[in-house]
This record gives structure tokens, C-alpha cells and sequence, in this order.
């Protein structure tokens, strides 16, 4: 174990909020189903123990629903005390967005994010300061475009996933800056599975068991790790079954509510 002084541990809660499948918003706020185990039980969670949430939006697919409907939603976290942030998912109708964001050159980036940024502010009256992309995409394109339209922090960063297109792949677990945009990596760690191989995972709600979590949290202590980032979805505490296309929209037969009280 490293010796010396135990430095501060920073843990930031980030919560990914969307659905592409829905006309209502099913995957963000759990309409339609027991408790409504979306977006909002998570912030009622984390006010319950005094923490405030960064809940990266996904603004692109607006159009999937009523008009209004995304727009209440970031205002509604906003008017609770969380930062709405940009989460850059690519959606079929957007003539402009249909791929990864690294598909584009850094002129058609900048107008992606712009168009997303310009949505957060309209909402909730003010600018998102982090980024996150969907699918964890980002190429050195997408920090600079990130910088030139003005916000600052970008938290896309997977160690080894095929969407991470940055040349050395930057940094493990460790805050750093790149093409003057702050990089605040998503946490990286490795899982033992039961054939005794290694599982390339992330400090993420769904992907690791209670224990598993607590024991990212004392080795990052233990090795003086500055910061975390603890990843959710709004979808967390809802186990999503995939359905045919063509199946009627009833969310009883896809859809059960994870019991909240385990958490």
C-alpha cells in the first residue's frame, strides 16, 4: 500500500438520461411504471444524503416526443440544485447527427454542439459546462470543438472502448487536460470474472456489484486517486427487456421496476 498522507477523494455522480425508444420518456423518467424509477428517484437518492447529481441530457432525440416534454424535464432537474450537462447521442432525424461524433470534421462538430448546448441554455437559462459522449465517442476533433464553443469539461473517456479514438488514449482514472478542454476520464477498472480472465469495466451502477463498488472506492483511496466517476443511467433501477418492433407499447410486458430499497 502507498504510504504518505491519504489524499480527498472526489466522487462525481453522473447519471446519462436518455431513451430512443418511446414517444413518452419511459427510460428518463420511468412514466408509466410502479414508483416511476427514473431520473428523479435517482436525485431523490442522492438529496437524500446532501450530494447534487451531473445528469448529462440527450438532447438530440427532443423530437421523439410531445413537444415540451425534454425541455420540462431539464428544467425540472435544473429547479432541483443538478447541472444538466450535454450528452451527445446521434438520432436518425437530425440530418446534421446520424453517426458517432468523430465521424465528422471539426467544423460539422462545432455545429453539433452548438445545437445541443443552445437547447440547454434555452430550458433552463443556463450553458452546460461538462460533455459526454454517446456511445463514448470522441476523437481529438471533438475536445478542440468542445473548447470552441465554450464548455470547458468533457467526460467521455473509456480506457480501451473502440469508440475512444484519442492518439495514446490519454490517461487512466486521472483528471488531465487536452487540446484546452479538461478531461475527467470515466473511471476505469478491471473485474475478475469467475474463469479467472479479466473484464475491461467501469465504476458503473449497473456493471458492478455492491462490494465491487465499495472496493473501487478503498483502492482509489488507497492509491491516492484524486476523483471517480460514478456512472448511472436513468434507466438504473429499470431491468429494460428488448422488444419487436412491431409488439404493442405496453410498458407491464418489458419493462420491471428494480427494487429501490436495495440500493
Amino acid at each position: 500500500m502507498p504510504t504518505g498522507t491519504m489524499k480527498k477523494l472526489t466522487i462525481f455522480i453522473t447519471i446519462d438520461t436518455e431513451d430512443g425508444y418511446f414517444d413518452v420518456p419511459r427510460l428518463i423518467t420511468g412514466e408509466g411504471l410502479a414508483g416511476s424509477p427514473g431520473v428523479y428517484k435517482i436525485l431523490d437518492l442522492t438529496e437524500k444524503y446532501g450530494f447534487r447529481s451531473n445528469v448529462f441530457l440527450d438532447v438530440y432525440s427532443h423530437n421523439e416526443f410531445q413537444p415540451g416534454v425534454l425541455q420540462q424535464i431539464a428544467l425540472a432537474i435544473h429547479e432541483r440544485g443538478h447541472a444538466v450537462e450535454l450528452h451527445t447521442h446521434p438520432d436518425m432525424r437530425l440530418d446534421f447527427y446520424r453517426n458517432n461524433i468523430y465521424c465528422y470534421p471539426l467544423e460539422e462538430q462545432v455545429r453539433i454542439l452548438e445545437y445541443g448546448k443552445r437547447l440547454i441554455y434555452e430550458w433552463t437559462g443556463e450553458n452546460p459546462v461538462a460533455h459526454r459522449g454517446g456511445s463514448y465517442a470522441l476523437n481529438e476533433d471533438t475536445l478542440a470543438s468542445l473548447h470552441r464553443v465554450g464548455i470547458p469539461i468533457d467526460s467521455t473517456l473509456f480506457l480501451h472502448h473502440k469508440n475512444n479514438k484519442i492518439p495514446g488514449r490519454l490517461t487512466v482514472n486521472k483528471v488531465t487536460s487536452y487540446s484546452r478542454t479538461i478531461e475527467v476520464p470515466i473511471t476505469y477498472v478491471k473485474v475478475v470474472k469467475k474463469d479467472g480472465d479479466l473484464l475491461d469495466t467501469k465504476f458503473d451502477l449497473d456493471a458492478l456489484s455492491a462490494d465491487e463498488l465499495i472496493q473501487v472506492i478503498q483502492l482509489a483511496k488507497e492509491h491516492n486517486l484524486h476523483t471517480l466517476t460514478l456512472f448511472l443511467h436513468s434507466f438504473s433501477f429499470i431491468h429494460k427487456k428488448t422488444k419487436n418492433t412491431t409488439e404493442e407499447d405496453d410498458p407491464k410486458l418489458f419493462f420491471v421496476h428494480r427494487l429501490v430499497a436495495a440500493v
